[in-house]
């Protein structure tokens, strides 16, 4: 038995308004657990519609894509055991979304590819790539996931599921670098997102943003009025700098 739900979508952006009536047709034996929607920017959005299958468990996302006034509906990505969107980015008529299941200790991902054209998807599971201590940011085109492991600084770049790159950095084990930005008492650095706009500025003394393929780790210390930052270029991750602004 298929049950059919009417869905009253009514997006407002800077650009347009869109409003639209959407039937998606749900089985018996799934149920709406989520709704997903992000801009990607002032043209593109995108809206997805997590279904639970009441026996097995296993997900399936349906996804709206769109262009200006334009929709591009997709249906029936089988997502399995993962349902939570940690990051996305949008290259090319390809959107990539990054997700991960509710289990805390998993170290598993599930990368989509979505092409917005063709309405075409294809799914690559990577196991055993995400650190539970692992920290991320992204820019719209990349995610980057980071974690430190002894005296190295780990990084996973991922822009879809065929361009993934693993890249580490070894300090010496009593750099003042990991001492300073990486140690065991280190409160998680704050994710800037400057393709998104925010009405105030983070409050918090450690933060992070990723531009022109560079990573800028900032430490606030507001006893002595000083801000360090930290910047690798992710081309050359030995090419880093510390920045002092006073």
């Amino acid at each position: 038995m298929i049950r059919q739900v009417l869905i009253i979508l009514f997006l407002v952006k800077a650009s347009f308004i869109y409003c639209s009536e959407i039937e998606i047709q749900i089985p018996k034996d799934k149920k709406v657990v989520d709704i997903y929607s992000a801009a990607i920017d002032e043209n593109y959005l995108f809206q997805t519609y997590l279904l639970r299958d009441k026996k097995t468990y296993d997900f399936e996302m349906h996804l709206l894509f769109f262009d200006n006034d334009k929709a591009k509906r997709i249906d029936k990505i089988d997502l399995k055991k993962y349902s939570l969107i940690k990051s996305f980015q949008f290259n090319r008529d390809m959107l990539t979304l990054l997700l991960t299941t509710k289990n805390s200790k998993s170290k598993d991902m599930l990368i989509v590819d979505i092409n917005v054209v063709t309405g075409v998807s294809k799914t690559k599971l990577l196991e055993g790539i995400i650190e539970k201590e692992a920290d991320f940011i992204g820019d719209g085109k990349k995610t980057v996931f980071y974690y430190r492991k002894k005296n190295k600084i780990n990084f996973t770049i991922i822009e879809n599921s065929e361009n993934i790159k693993t890249k580490r950095i070894t300090f010496d084990k009593k750099s003042t670098i990991l001492n300073a930005f990486f140690n065991k008492n280190q409160s998680a650095y704050t994710a800037i997102y400057t393709n998104r706009y925010v009405m105030n500025g983070t409050i918090n003394n450690s933060s992070l943003f990723l531009e022109n393929n560079k990573m800028y780790f900032i430490k606030k210390n507001k006893l002595i009025n000083r801000t360090n930052v930290l910047r690798f270029d992710l081309d050359d991750l030995e090419a880093y700098e510390i920045l002092k602004i006073t």
